[in-house]
């Protein structure tokens, strides 16, 4: 295999520091994973049919979730386990970033930003939620929820309510306008690459079709990584929750670098398990910020909360005050 290294650009991981990406190009293929009768390869949208056969047949989530035996069975489920965690590469996640970073995708202000979501399906909860989850829950219904609960249980910081509000923007990867990205690099927990994969993470025994885990400089628990170099120096899975931080990181917005912690590593649940998962390369900053983290997803969980009450408006309304504290002109750059 030939590989070569080019730098590609300059990417803040938070508001105080940046750094540079490296995009690794490989001549092979990746991983194609094929999974006969359950898999629509007529919904890869916009891709060539060069690009279709490189990223092979997609998850039909739509057809699979409607026929009751694959749903009965989680087939579904160990579906989208099983792509992520074998196409999540450090390569892969190179090549996402420095699509994304181009910031090319238009214009919208948060409000426009969070109706948008009114028009996707909330898989996540569905797929990977446990038995109190509730899919049929809108995704805007669910954002104010959350900014509901932030701001009963984070009272000394204005940004959390904003953190909650904003939190499942990366799922606009999965509308028609963002390319229509397949879910299973959108859900789903997230995880360092460029290092050995935890059995923390969940189904964690899929990584085995994943080509980084037959590189040598991968396979330690530090990998390519420095002890204690902290998050903000490692890569991590591309998702949803990985584009949000690196859209808001990217229109410079002044929000502190606690809350793009929370947004960046609120999925990343192998962190705040039992057995200290990747704690190697933790610094004393984010250490300290694994409280919070692990009660903000408490607070963001997919179900609906008994007891809680709260005026929509008004919220709407304390929110928007949030917003033009936060973030400059309300406008987000995608």
């Amino acid at each position: 295999m030939y590989r070569t290294c080019l730098q590609v650009t300059n990417f803040p991981v938070d508001n105080d520091d940046s750094r540079v990406f490296s995009l690794v190009v490989s001549q092979t293929a990746p991983l194609i994973i094929m999974i006969s009768s359950i898999i629509s390869p007529d919904r890869q949208v916009g891709l060539s049919g060069n690009d279709m056969a490189m990223r092979g047949p997609s998850l039909d989530l739509d057809k699979m979730m409607h026929e009751e035996h694959l749903a009965e069975n989680r087939a579904a489920q160990e579906l989208l386990y099983r792509l992520n965690h074998a196409r999540q590469t450090f390569d892969f996640v190179q090549k996402q970033a420095k699509k994304f970073s181009m910031l090319s995708l238009g214009e919208m202000d948060v409000w426009t930003a969070l109706e948008s979501l009114s028009s996707l399906r909330e898989y996540e909860a569905a797929l990977v939620g446990d038995e109190h989850a509730d899919p049929d829950m809108p995704l805007v219904d669910h954002a104010f929820q959350c900014a509901a609960i932030c701001r009963e249980m984070f009272p000394e910081d204005d940004w959390m309510v904003l953190v909650g509000l904003l939190h499942g923007l990366g799922k606009l990867l999965a509308h028609p306008n963002f390319g229509s990205q397949p879910q299973w690099c959108i859900c789903g927990e997230s995880f360092p690459v460029g290092c050995r994969f935890s059995s923390s993470i969940a189904n964690s025994n899929f990584f085995q079709a994943n080509p980084d885990r037959r590189k040598k400089s991968y396979s330690t628990p530090l990998g390519i990584y420095q002890p204690r170099c902290g998050l903000k120096s490692v890569f991590m899975s591309w998702s949803g929750a990985e584009y949000l931080y690196m859209v808001l990181a990217l229109n410079k917005t002044n929000l502190p670098s606690e809350a793009l912690f929370m947004i960046r590593y609120h999925k990343f649940r192998a962190l705040v398990k039992p057995g200290q998962a990747y704690h190697e390369l933790l610094s004393e900053r984010d250490l300290s910020l694994l409280p919070k983290l692990g009660m903000f997803m408490d607070a963001i969980q997919y179900k609906k909360r008994e007891g809680l009450s709260y005026n929509k408006e008004e919220l709407k309304d304390y929110c928007d005050a949030i917003i033009e504290k936060y973030i400059p002109n309300r406008t987000i750059r995608w």
